[in-house]
This record gives structure tokens, sequence and C-alpha cells, in this order.
């Protein structure tokens, strides 16, 4: 059977720019409608480092904006797990030393990997997500239990060795960043060969990077800078100095071979059923549990129309043959 999983990266900017009720809550309302219209479960990869410093700022957060977002968070995904979807571990390691100083975000390094911490550190970081979301999720389900995760500031690469003893003793199984190149037959691997842990990479198909060029991609790419708060940090001088550098290196980038994440943001319904297709063909699927992630990321959601599209298809044309099914890293981490 083919799993697919769909994810969403629950977060404002990375910078700390962003508005949670215009970047996160009402496209993932959106996302929410579309899912339960189609009886598909959404995995929510919860922020969490984020979330703990709207707690610990609620009170000048509240004053500056008029609402609460750490209220608006909880309250958005208790009522999605409450109606079947999941929540998962999402880890921003900037956010961890972060502080709201003059109605600002203000962060050491935007682009800092959990990498970059020592292991006590790591192990603390990923445990006090785990019990924050735990402790959040308890309210309406006594028997909730991270068990996935997805770092970020990482080149789209598996779980780094350094995290692998903080999943083992916090019990986290799972971790979804990599990209897949289809070297595994399963369509996810171990990450350490004497311990129950693995990568359940997002699905990903190789191509030449001419073709990030294409229009869906180049209107979500638009559309977040657009949508963006208009402060300009230090992170925003730091990507157009690197759009500099790319433009300088176009003709070597966009000839060289490219992993395209299967991701219903920046994608046609037509190309995600392309995706899917690439699969079926590579997967042994008929003898074996396949997991394919699709990634997407709240403040990049405006294809209502092609994601709509695409789960109608899947459910009338692949679903009703029996050898695809939507389900989520809970329910999927459990056949494993």
């Amino acid at each position: 059977m083919l799993n697919i999983i769909l994810t969403i990266d629950y977060e404002i900017f990375g910078d700390g720019s962003g508005d949670v009720k215009k970047h996160v809550v009402k496209p993932t309302e959106h996302i929410l409608n579309i899912c339960n219209k189609y009886s598909v479960p959404l995995t929510i990869m919860f922020e969490v480092n984020e979330y703990q410093k709207f707690v610990e700022y609620d009170l000048e957060l509240n004053k500056k904006l008029g609402y609460s977002p750490a209220q608006e968070m909880k309250k958005q995904v208790l009522d999605a797990y409450s109606i079947g979807h999941d929540v998962q571990l999402h880890i921003h390691p900037q956010w961890v030393d972060a502080v709201y100083k003059d109605g600002k975000w203000a962060m050491i390094d935007s682009e800092l990997s959990i990498t970059e911490f020592s292991r006590s550190k790591i192990h603390s970081v990923i445990q006090q997500g785990k019990t924050t979301l735990e402790n959040l999720i308890y309210e309406v389900d006594k028997e909730y239990t991270v068990s996935a995760m997805r770092l970020t500031n990482l080149p789209w690469v598996e779980a780094p060795m350094e995290v692998h003893s903080a999943m083992i003793k916090t019990g986290i199984f799972v971790h979804s960043l990599a990209v897949s190149d289809f070297s595994s037959s399963l369509g996810y691997w171990q990450l350490a060969p004497d311990n129950l842990i693995y990568e359940i990479p997002i699905h990903s198909v190789p191509d030449y990077g001419y073709k990030r060029l294409s229009w869906h991609r180049i209107k979500t790419a638009l559309y977040r800078k657009f949508n963006k708060s208009n402060s300009v940090s230090k992170h925003d001088i730091s990507i157009s100095r690197n759009y500099i550098k790319m433009f300088l290196q176009l003709k070597y980038l966009l000839f060289q071979p490219y992993s395209f994440k299967w991701d219903f943001c920046k994608q046609s319904w037509k190309k995600m059923l392309i995706f899917l297709d690439e699969a079926e063909k590579k997967y042994n699927y008929a003898k074996n549990e396949i997991p394919l992630v699709m990634i997407s990321h709240s403040k990049d959601f405006f294809n209502e129309s092609n994601f709509e599209k695409f789960l109608s298809k899947v459910n009338t044309e692949y679903c009703r043959k029996g050898k695809i099914k939507f389900t989520t890293f809970n329910d999927f981490n459990k056949l494993i």
C-alpha cells in the first residue's frame, strides 16, 4: 500500500516576521476545510519553540497585536486533533534564545542549526519541545505522545548523528526532512542499526534545476515575498546576497540535477499526480507499506483549487482501487 502523509509546517517566518492569524491560522483553516471535505487526515508539524516564545511573551504580544498568538495556535491544533488530524513536532532552533523587544523578535541567527548546540542541549531542546506539545494535546487526549519530528535549517538531509541519541532517549521514532532519492526500496530507512529510529523522507523526484522556474513555484515565491511583513531584517539582506550569488551561478544551477519535493503549495494538481505516478512505478507497494510524505508551509498556501483537485482525483481514481490511502505519521509509525 502507498501511504500518503500530508504534512504542513505550522509556523510564521524563520526570522520572526509575520502574523500568526494571517500566515498560520487562516491558511491552515483553508487546508483543513479541504481535507475535511474529502475525509483526508493532515499531519500538522507544530513549531514548538516558536509557540513556547509566544506563551512566554503572551502579555506583550496580546497588547501589540490585540490577540494571543499562542491561544490561536493552541485552539486550532486541538480542534484539528479532535476530529482526526495528527500533530507532530517541528523545531526551529533560532527560537530557543529569541527575545521579544520593541515590538519585534530578536534572534542571534535565524539560520541556526541544532547541530551547533552541544549534545546535552540538543537533548534538552527536543525533550522540552516534546513535553510542551504533549502537554498541549493532553487536553483532548491523555494517551497522546509525540512520535515524529522535523528539524530545520539543514540541507534536506536525514536526522544528523548528533540527534540520534536524543531521539532514542525521548522516544521519537521518526524524523522527516531528507529528500527521497529512491535509494530505499521501502521509501524510508533506519537511522541507527541498533535502534528503531527512522528517516521517512519527503517524497521527491530528481530532475534538472531549470524546472524550478515553473509558474506555480514562481507564484508561491512571489506570494511569500509580498505576503510577508514589510520589515527588513539582517536575514532579508542575507537572502538578497544569496540571490546575487545564485544569479552568478545560474547557468551551473539550472542544468544540475535537483531533487524536487512533493509540495502541495508549489505544484499544480497534474504535477502532484505525476509525483504519485512516479512512486507507483518505483515501489513494490503490493507487498510493502510505503510512505509518501508531502510537504507544505502554512505561510505559502494559496493553492486551494489545485490542492482540492488533487485530493478529489486521488480519492476517485487511486484510493478506490485499494492501492493508495491517506494516513498520518502517527498511524504509519504503528506499522513500522
